[in-house]
């Protein structure tokens, strides 16, 4: 398995050359390479992990913790055990540093907070 990206920027984005402010739209699908009945070779798209914007060249850090956090629960739901988890982790923190476990933790906790007070 590993991770295909897929990138989108919109034409009005496009940045001229001096500008870094543009954004760029991150897409990623867990994904699996299976050979068909004549032995091809193609890509199954198993799981949407979510999308991440970059905003001048850089990923916020709360935009990646919300990532992982979205990314975590998707595959749980799916019934990824911890370890298929963590090991889709390191394979995203090739293209996305994850953000220090305290904030990440702060992050999961208001998050936590949001739904309890949007069930009420």
């Amino acid at each position: 398995m590993f991770i295909y990206w897929r990138e989108q920027t919109s034409k009005k984005n496009k940045p001229p050359r001096q500008r870094i402010w543009y954004e760029i739209n991150y897409y990623a699908y867990l994904t699996e390479s299976v050979r068909d009945k004549e032995g091809k070779v193609y890509h199954k798209k198993d799981v949407y992990l979510g999308s991440i914007k970059k905003i001048g060249g850089k990923f916020s850090r709360s935009r990646r913790a919300f990532f992982y956090l979205n990314v975590e629960e998707r595959l749980k739901r799916k019934g990824f055990s911890d370890k298929k988890i963590r090991e889709t982790f390191k394979m995203l923190r090739r293209k996305i540093p994850i953000p220090k476990a305290k904030f990440l933790e702060e992050v999961r906790q208001r998050k936590e907070f949001i739904k309890q007070s949007i069930k009420l």
